[in-house]
């Protein structure tokens, strides 16, 4: 019996190291570039109301980037877990689409990201979107990153984390924020964020969460 419960032991202990974190090309950091260590709960419990042309919702940010942590060029998707969503739907965007999920999962596949170079972050545009105005409750969602090499091969598991969010009477936003869809970020169709509008395929992101893509062209040519 103690040789068997040994060899239980053993067998879970490696099951349990094949999900540690094993590859460091990739971390996830906040809005000031802080970075989120490898097993987080990021709490989130803010919000804000938009007004998108008469259409009023609530969402709840994440505001969580991925960035790379290593000189050279690397490659990355993510796998994501809804564990808890007790309404509405969260949204997770990388490399260049959406998911929309409103519903427990297993771990689902992004796609995969093209060649990434600079260490600029990446918003990963996840937010959950509650059924309505007052619809409280909580959402809980796993995310983790895997690297890859430009094959498309697995080289490791990077960091993972868990977005909980909780909507509440508490939650900041829900009385008093309210706008017009406005653009909150705008990216090449390779991912890289701009600071302007640059000729080309521009993916636009609204503050409501829409994803728009844009073709800039040069003035003659319009």
């Amino acid at each position: 019996m103690k040789k068997i419960l040994t060899l239980t032991t053993l067998l879970l202990s490696v099951t349990l190291s094949l999900q540690a974190q094993t590859d460091t090309d990739f971390q996830f950091v906040d809005g000031e570039g802080n970075v989120i260590a490898d097993g987080t709960t990021v709490e989130i419990t803010a919000g804000e109301t938009i007004d998108d042309d008469g259409y009023v919702f609530f969402q709840m940010p994440a505001g969580i980037y991925l960035q790379k942590a290593t000189a050279a060029t690397a490659y990355c998707y993510l796998q994501y877990r809804v564990e808890r969503i007790d309404n509405g739907a969260l949204q997770i965007c990388f490399p260049n689409s959406c998911n929309s999920i409103d519903h427990i999962t297993n771990y689902t596949l992004t796609g995969w990201s093209d060649a990434i170079a600079d260490s600029a972050p990446r918003d990963l545009q996840t937010e959950w979107l509650p059924e309505a105005i007052g619809a409280y409750g909580e959402a809980l969602m796993t995310v983790r990153i895997k690297a890859t090499d430009s094959g498309k091969n697995d080289k490791g598991t990077g960091a993972t984390i868990q977005l909980h969010f909780t909507y509440d009477t508490h939650s900041a936003g829900i009385s008093d924020i309210s706008a017009k869809a406005r653009e909150t970020a705008r990216y090449t169709i390779g991912g890289q964020r701009l600071a302007a509008q640059r000729q080309g395929i521009n993916i636009v992101r609204m503050s409501n969460g829409q994803i728009r893509k844009e073709i800039v062209k040069m003035r003659n040519e319009e």
